[in-house]
């Protein structure tokens, strides 16, 4: 599963990405301090209803005690990727599934939405738009032109939908300056021996001449945890946790993946 946020950027003093994994942790993040990836204890194992569900309980005890003029800012957190349906003792499927939080403007309380039961029976390609809003008309008939294509292609390479949504990223961030034009993708495969592949799109690249940096997110599993980190020089970055292959990478330009490699947490500003 994955999860995303758009709104504030911090919550109670702590980065919002910070403030969501202390919450499905359990427990404070202090004692990660000066590591950036290792070994962890949560609190409680949670499946991906009861995570859903601790996040709006504990977003809305935050929001009832923040300024009022703060509750005028919209605010969701996406979650989205595949559960696993037990088909017979030995096998499982997955199933794909998309939630939100979405902070009911002027309020502190959150409501949860989802498409309809089985929407994915209905069709191979979706999009949804988070926050709405920031697409035209005219944005929102190009993308559907770009997927109908799609539609009509027996095997859909993951770059091509990949792009789609940049597309509607930079769309967007030409008119609206505080949408930035870098993207962090994720993509998690439906087949199991396939890896899920995290990959950080910049706008541009400076000098080709040096090793790009790119950037993760928080990876957490029930033992496990990777800080946002900033990775400089190499072509992947591959993990093996509980049985799933998380390949860290980004653009390849040149000869990158030939140059010596680092990683180290990100340095990121203070509330």
């Amino acid at each position: 599963m994955s999860i995303a946020y758009t709104g504030l950027a911090f919550i109670n003093g702590l980065h919002t990405d910070d403030w969501i994994v202390e919450k499905l942790r359990g427990l404070s993040l202090n004692d990660l301090k000066g590591s950036f990836a290792g070994g962890w204890e949560m609190a409680k194992k949670l499946d991906i209803g009861q995570s859903v569900e601790l996040l709006r309980v504990q977003l809305e005890k935050e929001f009832k005690r923040i300024p009022k003029p703060l509750l005028n800012i919209p605010f969701q957190i996406i979650f989205a990727g595949f559960y696993l349906k037990r088909i017979n003792n030995k096998q499982f499927k997955r199933i794909p599934f998309i939630t939100v939080l979405n902070k009911i403007q002027g309020h502190f309380m959150f409501e949860k939405i989802a498409p309809p039961k089985y929407w994915y029976y209905y069709q191979r390609e979706g999009m949804v738009e988070i926050p709405n809003g920031y697409l035209t008309q005219d944005d929102n008939e190009y993308i559907n032109e770009l997927m109908g294509k799609l539609s009509n292609v027996p095997e859909v390479n993951a770059d091509e939908s990949e792009n789609i949504l940049l597309e509607a990223l930079r769309k967007v961030s030409d008119r609206v300056l505080t949408v930035g034009k870098n993207c962090l993708s994720i993509l998690i495969p439906l087949r199991f021996e396939e890896p899920i592949r995290i990959k950080y799109i910049p706008d541009s690249v400076f000098n080709n001449d040096q090793p790009y940096t790119n950037y993760s997110p928080w990876l957490i599993c029930p033992n496990r945890f990777w800080r946002p980190s900033e990775m400089v020089g190499g072509k992947a970055w591959n993990l093996y946790w509980g049985g799933n292959h998380i390949k860290l990478t980004g653009l390849e330009i040149g000869d990158n993946e030939r140059r010596p490699f680092s990683t180290k947490e990100q340095v990121r500003r203070k509330s």
